[in-house]
């Protein structure tokens, strides 16, 4: 463990104990203070007090001067100690768990409690402690991060801007002065040290008045830079010490810097010493007053210091904010309920159970009332609010057929009579009878009937209990109605009563009419007889004498029924071709307008209909009508009918090549029929001076690169290569290159990289030499082959993609022709086969010998035979 911190921290605790004896706390306090931390750090501050004793060394009377000399054998005797425990300290004794278990019999109805009760935990963080390390508050720094209130009190060194914007125009900046001034130019001197910067505004703003034009609301002072502050923050803080910070921090940010109040500080009695005044700081206060902080801006010298802390009280149970709190001696249960954001709903009210240890150990005891008002905590007290367990409902709900059903308390209703007399029957409330259902004890339940109209006379009226429902009925329920269905092209389908005499076209009306689809010469009613057959009747619209039947449907169809999925399609040269639902009343014109009309290729005289015959002798042939656009527009079509258009007779749009490169005009060229290369080679007006005809690339559609010689082209005419040109072509003549690329693998030249960065590459580009084969190149301009090298794959591609191997000659091999743009690529041998090795221990020499001898043998006889004859 590293003690070198902790020990720091109790020479700082020890050592400032004169000054804290000169300045608020006692010298006493200041030493309980170091033996508790002492305790927190494993070492016992007695012992090592005595052994400090022992080597001369007066902790009372050490001085900030004396903490170099004495700090080496502080830590001597710490190790020293450390050294010597042979076992860890004991852990503290925990408190046993108290249950306490309290069962009261209902009387009246008072609830059963069930109190379970653990001792308060030492671990349990302090409320309010919270804010000084969860970013609740922030240590200012500059201007930025923070504009202070009208409560900042200024001094020497802040920077103040006063700006005036009515008649007058001023923007100005002055700096308090050590004496406290600012000295306006042409002004009297302004004293603001030590006012507020609230008060400031308002006798600047009168000085610069009887100088400047200006209304009240066009005048505004800030302040711009605040001063810094040495302070000294001492006590039971996590780093004490003196701190320089900006003048825009309250007590409380500063606070932040020393890494606010330890376990053992107090947040309640915060002490603010300047001089000879003293200000106490409550965290408690400015957590539920956060205003409260711009009291406590600090002066320069001013003196923080955190004593212990006060009674520890926890509390738990039905509270909003469960934890431990630090109560001042004169706080009650109020106060602490209080802190704790008051009761939960169902809380046991004005009731506790106080847990609280003694030398005897821990004891339970409640209080209530008075003596709960006039409680005084103890350190380490705890106390639980019990929960209220009773849900009981002391009310009744009423439901049906009234004016307002609900809930309703039986404490103002406590009678069948006075609830419905609150509810309001209706005309339509069934009077005869009506139910209660009430729950019995066990769980059950019983259902008891009353008359409501008896009730209300004033006989047998009965009383109610809490949670009875009363459940009031509506007499039209038990009434059947006579129904029909209205279905299809209305307006508003839905569910009618035939009680009197209704016709179809009153059904009609009453759903809203019928729709712009509704097949208007017949429409059907579907009747199921209680037998459960079926009928379906044809009715006309306007019956007015026809009588309906309970249950009945009267559907009005739609005319698309009768077409359903039928459509018309539109084809050919119009513009967008479709294929749209079936209308009757289409025409031949409106059906090419709805396609966006014909193309430029249309032939509007030879529009074709395909239609499909459905019914008589014909079914299932297709019959073709030849329309003609201008004469027959008012043409209906039939359900399935396909319109097509034809194309104008040889009608063609002019189609194009591409020419790009090393011509006088580059660009799109539309062609004729049987046009050829050297034709669009001439349109484009030749090859430039700077032409590379032998480079040139082909390319077709569907087809990529087509290997031609232009450079052919140019010089004949009339070739092979002077192919017919299609639509998309495209031809391109590169810049002429007078280089030749040579591959490096399988040369001389790729052993070169081990030694020059010039050849770590895949290839070389060298000039080009006429008439020169590959041979020559590689030889002349790679060091020739490589053993890896099969000379006779030996290959030259061309600049146009076409390409040329080592090959037979005039009864020799031959190099291929090297020419400008060209690659020379030399190909590598392939790999050899692993061949079986034999032991030559096993081969028989004696046998090879006669095979040997036999076949030469042979030769010569055939030779023989062959000279003579």
């Amino acid at each position: 463990m590293n003690m070198k911190h902790p020990i720091r921290k109790l020479l700082w605790i020890l050592a400032v104990v004169p000054i804290l004896a000169t300045a608020q706390p006692t010298q006493q306090e200041a030493r309980r203070m170091a033996y508790a931390e002492a305790q927190r750090q494993g070492v016992d501050p007695a012992e090592l007090e005595s052994r400090l004793q022992a080597r001369g060394i007066n902790t009372e009377a050490l001085t900030m001067s004396d903490i170099p000399r004495v700090q080496p054998i502080i830590e001597e005797e710490i190790a020293t100690m450390k050294a010597e425990q042979t076992q860890p300290s004991a852990a503290p004794e925990e408190v046993p768990e108290v249950i306490v278990e309290e069962n009261t019999q209902a009387v009246s109805e008072a609830p059963t409690k069930t109190i379970v009760v653990t001792a308060p935990s030492d671990s349990s963080r302090v409320y309010g402690k919270h804010i000084f390390t969860n970013g609740s508050l922030s240590l200012y720094e500059v201007s930025k991060d923070y504009i202070p209130n009208d409560a900042y009190v200024l001094g020497p060194g802040d920077v103040v801007t006063v700006s005036i914007f009515g008649r007058s125009q001023a923007d100005l900046q002055f700096t308090i002065k050590p004496d406290g001034f600012i000295e306006p130019a042409n002004l009297p001197k302004i004293y603001l040290k030590g006012i507020s910067l609230g008060e400031a505004r308002e006798a600047v703003r009168r000085r610069f008045q009887n100088f400047y034009q200006f209304q009240k609301g066009q005048f505004a002072l800030t302040l711009t830079t605040s001063r810094t502050l040495t302070i000294q923050i001492t006590g039971a803080v996590t780093q004490p010490g003196s701190y320089t910070l900006s003048a825009y921090n309250t007590a409380f940010n500063a606070l932040i810097a020393a890494g606010g109040p330890t376990e053992l500080g107090t947040i309640r009695e915060i002490e603010v010493i300047n001089g000879g005044n003293v200000k106490k700081l409550d965290v408690y206060e400015y957590l539920f007053n956060p205003q409260s902080q711009s009291d406590f801006y600090l002066q320069n010298n001013d003196i923080l210091y955190v004593p212990f802390t006060g009674n520890l009280v926890e509390i738990e149970g039905a509270v909003k904010q469960k934890g431990v709190f630090e109560i001042k001696e004169d706080e009650t249960f109020e106060d602490l309920l209080h802190y704790a954001g008051g009761y939960l709903g169902n809380a046991l009210e004005n009731e506790i159970q106080l847990v609280r240890k003694n030398k005897e150990g821990s004891f339970v005891k409640e209080y209530s009332g008075d003596a709960l008002s006039s409680l005084l905590f103890e350190d380490g007290d705890r106390v639980i609010i019990a929960t209220q367990t009773s849900d009981k409902k002391d009310y009744v709900q009423v439901n049906g057929w009234v004016d307002y059903p609900g809930v309703y308390g039986i404490r103002d209703y406590p009678s069948v009579k006075s609830v419905l007399s609150k509810v309001g029957l209706r005309d339509e409330t069934r009077m005869d009878v009506a139910y209660i259902t009430r729950m019995r004890t066990d769980g059950t339940t019983e259902l008891i009937s009353f008359s409501p109209s008896l009730i209300m006379e004033g006989e047998g009226d009965l009383v109610l209990q809490a949670e009875d429902v009363i459940q009031i009925l509506d007499k039209r329920n038990y009434v059947d109605r006579s129904t029909v269905r209205v279905t299809g092209e209305v307006r508003q389908a839905g569910e009618y009563t035939i009680d009197s005499n209704v016709t179809i076209p009153a059904l009609i009306d009453l759903s809203n009419g019928l729709t712009r689809e509704a097949k208007r010469d017949a429409a059907y009613v579907f009747r199921v007889y209680p037998n459960g057959e079926t009928e379906v009747i044809s009715v006309a619209l306007d019956d007015q004498s026809f009588t309906f039947q309970d249950r009945d449907e009267l559907r009005i169809l739609s005319e698309k029924t009768f077409y359903d999925g039928a459509v018309i399609s539109v084809s050919g040269e119009v513009k967008i071709p479709l294929e749209m639902p079936y209308d009757k009343t289409i025409t031949l014109r409106e059906a090419v307008e709805l396609a966006s009309g014909l193309t430029f290729a249309a032939d509007s005289a030879r529009l074709i209909v395909y239609r499909m015959d459905f019914t008589g002798m014909n079914i299932g042939k297709v019959e073709e009508i030849s329309l003609d656009l201008q004469t027959q527009g008012d043409f209906t079509f039939k359900p399935f009918d396909a319109l097509v258009v034809r194309r104008k007779y040889g009608f063609e749009f002019q189609e194009y090549v591409n020419i790009q490169g090393e011509v006088a005009y580059p660009g799109r060229y539309a062609i004729r029929e049987g046009e050829k290369t050297s034709d669009l080679l001439e349109k484009a007006g030749g090859l430039t001076k700077e032409a590379f005809p032998e480079a040139a690339t082909f390319q077709r559609q569907g087809k990529g690169n087509v290997f031609i010689s232009i450079d052919r082209i140019v010089k004949i005419g009339n070739t092979y290569d002077d192919i017919e040109l299609m639509p998309g072509d495209n031809i391109f003549i590169p810049t002429k290159d007078m280089t030749v690329e040579i591959r490096l693998a399988n040369t001389e030249a790729a052993s070169y990289a081990e030694f020059s960065d010039k050849y770590d590459r895949e290839s070389i580009h060298v000039a080009y030499v006429a008439g020169k084969s590959a041979k020559w190149y590689v030889k002349n301009m790679a060091g020739g082959f490589d053993e890896n090298a099969k000379r006779s794959n030996t290959n030259v591609i061309y600049a146009n993609g076409s390409a040329k191997d080592y090959h037979w000659y005039k009864l020799r091999y031959r190099y291929p022709k090297v020419k400008p743009g060209s690659m020379v690529v030399v190909g590598g041998k392939p790999e050899k086969k692993e061949r079986e090795k034999k032991d030559l221990a096993e081969v028989d020499w004696q046998e090879f010998s006669m095979n040997l001898v036999a076949q030469v043998t042979s030769i010569l006889t055939v030779v023989t035979l062959a000279t003579k004859l």
